[in-house]
């Protein structure tokens, strides 16, 4: 069974979402988080930096995206390096 349900009222609103067509002119922060394979989190963090407001359109209270904001947050996210947990010092022995 699926974790997430399929009603849209229902959702958690920082959990990614399949879209029903990712070939959608517009899709939510959710969804565009699904076709991305990141977290809705890190979007809201691109967009809060993004100055100009290239990246998003806000029809009412909804954030959504179009076609060239998807391909411009794709491309600042492969430039980003993600990033890894520092390595550890060893541990002497007791």
């Amino acid at each position: 069974m699926s974790d997430q349900p399929d009603q849209p009222d229902q959702r958690v609103y920082y959990l990614p979402v399949k879209p029903a067509d990712i070939h959608a002119d517009y899709l939510s922060i959710q969804e565009t988080a699904w076709v991305l394979k990141c977290s809705v989190t890190k979007l809201r963090r691109l967009f809060k930096a993004d100055k100009a407001g290239r990246l998003h359109s806000r029809p009412g209270r909804r954030i959504v995206t179009n076609r060239e904001g998807r391909a411009r947050i794709y491309a600042l996210m492969k430039g980003t390096p993600k990033k890894s947990a520092a390595p550890r010092p060893a541990q002497r022995a007791a």
